[in-house]
């Protein structure tokens, strides 16, 4: 199945019981990457997604979701609501939960938390203290603010120092899933140190030999602490608003998300905004205002990428959400301010960063002078040149070709990018790769014979160089097309 794109930001959907069966549709409504969370449903369910997935599509991305150090709430025997006043307690020992008590499946909790401390579930909606605690049993709590639970509510504890580190041993064993079913991606929750990339990528290596994308999920106060070395070692980042609102309080979220968005920005590493875009969307068939300028103002802060959690996996309305998102998407883009170049300046400047302000400099001329280029070509062995041109979000297509379907799909979470798999031997001479460039162009319908074009490749002269030339073609005047 090919879909053309016209929205230039990327939506990922998370595929969960609400949408397993309609992998097709949500393509069609406009899902550029698929996201299977470890935090939910078995490896069976997990595996069959996954073939479901590429069932219908060889260049759909998919983003394994490892749970990290994520603390929640075990299995409970319906769903409740909590009353502010009540006891509640959360115990280590393994049983059905109910409005009373439910298991804590992090044991550890126990032993570190104190007499005071707020417990937030659910997003933060519902908030407990803690009022006595029974060493390695049972943490019992007032309900300081009540709200809905069900089973598996995410826990977070603001002000504890949580000890647990990843990868936990359910990383462990979930990583090596990812790695056998070979994974685009692999998103690492709760982060806190480049260390804890480095060990990611080091196991995965244990068993595959491909490469995947490390997306660092940005969730609490140390990684941000700690994030220009993560966001080094990562090939993108998420902005996990949910719990990273819970752990920083509602307010300073916006203000982190724009500072985030502007770092990855100015490197060319896709980011990602996640969490509660479309969240009425699980029950409703439109979105509220406030959602809508949320998802717009994402794309005006610099977001590749707006991820749908639950209103793919489990609401009731997962292909409309997906239709939603990308309308909102398209006349953000449509509306879009673009910034002066040097807001995106890296200061760490290489080849193909010089190459991607150039880009966007000719672009601006051509432009200026009352001309047009219709796309730009970047023939790129990494991805890397296509991510400095896209950077700049120019308003023409940016068609990357490569030579690896590893790198071929990491390129559809980069904004604005079309990514083409060429069939050639990445050891072929130049010429012969920006030539089967162009064709397979033509051929996909992304160009036509008569469109101008600005091809960014490597050097006819230095083969073993990296990318560094800048063509500007009509391709009819091309020989050989």
């Amino acid at each position: 199945m090919h879909v053309k794109k016209i929205t230039k930001s990327k939506i990922v959907c998370t595929i969960g019981p609400a949408s397993e069966n309609k992998i097709d549709q949500l393509i069609k409504a406009g899902m550029d990457c698929a996201r299977l969370n470890f935090s939910h449903a078995s490896h069976d369910f997990h595996i069959k997604v996954f073939n479901q997935i590429r069932k219908f599509s060889s260049k759909i991305p998919i983003i394994f979701d490892i749970q990290g150090p994520k603390i929640r709430i075990g299995d409970l025997d319906d769903n409740y609501m909590i009353h502010s006043g009540e006891d509640f307690i959360l115990t280590t020992e393994n049983i059905l939960g109910n409005n009373k008590i439910a298991t804590i499946m992090y044991k550890d909790l126990v032993n570190e938390v104190d007499l005071g401390d707020r417990i937030f579930i659910n997003d933060g909606i519902i908030c407990l203290e803690v009022m006595e605690i029974k060493k390695d049993e049972e943490i019992h709590c007032k309900v300081l603010t009540g709200g809905p639970i069900s089973s598996k509510k995410g826990v977070n504890v603001p002000h504890a120092k949580i000890s647990a580190k990843v990868p936990t041993k359910k990383d462990i064993v979930d990583i090596k899933l990812a790695a056998e079913l070979g994974a685009d991606f692999l998103a690492v929750s709760f982060v806190s140190n480049v260390e804890e990339i480095e060990n990611i990528k080091n196991l995965f290596k244990k068993y595959s030999s491909i490469k995947p994308g490390i997306i660092a999920k940005i969730e609490r106060p140390i990684a941000l602490n700690n994030f220009g070395p993560i966001l080094d070692a990562s090939y993108g980042i998420m902005v996990a608003r949910g719990d990273l609102g819970v752990e920083l309080s509602p307010e300073n979220v916006p203000a982190v998300q724009k500072d985030l968005i502007l770092k990855c920005n100015r490197i060319g590493k896709p980011v990602i905004c996640a969490t509660q875009m479309l969240e009425s969307m699980t029950l409703s068939p439109i979105p509220t205002r406030a959602e809508a300028s949320d998802v717009f103002n994402a794309i005006f802060d610099g977001a590749d990428a707006l991820m749908l959690s639950a209103e793919t996996a489990s609401g009731h309305f997962p292909v409309e959400s997906v239709k939603m998102m990308d309308s909102i998407a398209r006349t953000a883009e449509a509306k879009f301010q673009r910034k002066d170049p040097t807001y995106y300046n890296s200061k760490k400047p290489d080849n193909a960063e010089v190459l991607g302000l150039a880009t966007h400099q000719i672009l601006q001329n051509i432009e200026e002078r009352g001309d047009k280029v219709d796309a730009v070509i970047v023939v790129t062995r990494t991805g890397y040149s296509a991510r400095m041109v896209a950077k700049y979000r120019p308003e023409v297509p940016i068609i990357a070709a490569t030579f690896t379907p590893e790198v071929y799909r990491k390129l559809f979470l980069v904004w604005g990018v079309e990514s083409l798999l060429l069939d050639v031997p990445e050891e072929m001479d130049q010429f012969s790769k920006n030539l089967n460039a162009i064709r397979l162009s033509i051929k996909e319908k992304h160009i036509d014979n008569d469109d101008i074009i600005l091809l960014v490749s490597g050097s006819l002269m230095a083969p073993k160089a990296k990318t560094c030339n800048i063509f500007l073609f009509n391709v009819n005047e091309i020989e050989g097309i």
